[in-house]
């Protein structure tokens, strides 16, 4: 299962693929309550035809796009996906949300 995650940018006006040297990325952290540090996790975002693409958002009718793939975080805890600057620019306030995969009892 994928989920599209859609944002746009502004700066005094809407920030296109022409603005930027290098799109924004998405980063994925993953945690567990006995985890005292959150693990890197974004390499299992991407559908295996898109693996040696890297994790970028595209640029497409005014929005940037990535679609995360979701069926690769499933063992329990929280998954953090925060957007973050490909170069020299701020994304501010930070865009981050979070998910939580429970244990299953069977």
């Amino acid at each position: 299962m994928m989920a599209l995650v859609v944002i746009s940018l502004m700066y005094s006006h809407l920030v296109t693929d022409f603005d930027v040297s290098l799109p924004p990325v998405i980063r994925v952290l993953y945690s567990r309550e006995l985890t005292p540090n959150p693990v890197d996790v974004t390499e299992y975002s991407l559908p295996w035809w898109k693996s040696g693409e890297g994790n970028q958002f595209e640029y497409h009718r005014e929005q940037w796009r990535f679609n995360l793939l979701f069926t690769s975080f499933s063992a329990p805890g929280t998954y953090t996906v925060s957007v973050q600057p490909g170069s020299d620019y701020l994304i501010e306030p930070t865009c981050t949300g979070t998910f939580v995969v429970e244990d299953r009892l069977f």
